[in-house]
């Protein structure tokens, strides 16, 4: 059974996660800060959504893929990646 629907929401959470890195890549230059976060709170929140995405993204497309393999509702499927990317956003945008 080929994979439709995860495959395109790991794809466009990847492209976040990559802008979150940059963005955290952006602070550490425009601060001079190589190691730690120098108590910088710009640097604290970018650390921490970019964290935030590495420890909680993964796990929820592990699951919506289990979730496709064994046949769920594509229509589902979708909604739960749309409020993954939505939440995501969210979450690094505040």
């Amino acid at each position: 059974m080929p994979l439709t629907v995860t495959p395109i929401y790991a794809a466009l959470l990847v492209a976040l996660f990559i802008y979150l890195s940059f963005s955290v890549i952006k602070v550490r230059r425009g601060e001079k800060i190589s190691l730690g976060d120098g108590d910088s709170k710009a640097l604290q929140a970018r650390t921490r959504a970019h964290g935030n995405f590495a420890e909680f993204v993964p796990f929820a497309l592990v699951l919506m893929l289990m979730a496709e393999l064994q046949g769920a509702n594509p229509f589902l499927l979708h909604a739960l990646g749309l409020a993954l990317m939505i939440g995501r956003i969210a979450h690094a945008w505040a």
